[in-house]
């Protein structure tokens, strides 16, 4: 569901869903080893971005789109970086995690396409392919 903001200069979530009659904000994201190796310290800084951003978002929304729970779906590259966010996710200040489910997807196969910077299309059909596992 698309998402009207208070402000058109804002943090955003992807999209809302309906679970249980409330609203739920979904941020989804990659981790991938890019120009450098995926570590400890990368992990830290992508849950730390996506998460902030996502409270920064749910914080913005009009009153008929607001959320209190956020899911951030985050497809990891290995299972080594699912690993190293699990690790990264428990060393998090608890009040950072409040009302935020994290959800891991270790991609297998032939998914170098989801960690390419899609531009136009490829993007919106990479979208569509998420939102229809969530919702």
């Amino acid at each position: 569901m698309e998402i009207e903001y208070i402000f058109s200069n804002w943090k955003i979530a992807d999209f809302t869903v309906k679970m249980y009659n409330k609203n739920v904000g979904i941020s989804v994201t990659r981790a991938a080893n890019y120009k450098t190796t995926f570590n400890l310290v990368s992990a830290d800084t992508l849950l730390r971005k996506k998460i902030i951003g996502l409270v920064l978002a749910r914080n913005g929304t009009s009153d008929k789109d607001s959320w209190q729970t956020s899911i951030l779906h985050i497809l990891a590259e290995e299972p080594r970086i699912k690993n190293l966010l699990h690790k990264a996710y428990k060393r998090l200040p608890n009040d950072l995690k409040d009302n935020i489910i994290i959800l891991c997807t270790v991609t297998t196969g032939q998914c170098d396409y989801i960690y390419e910077n899609l531009l136009g299309e490829k993007r919106e059909l990479l979208c569509k392919l998420v939102k229809s596992r969530i919702s």
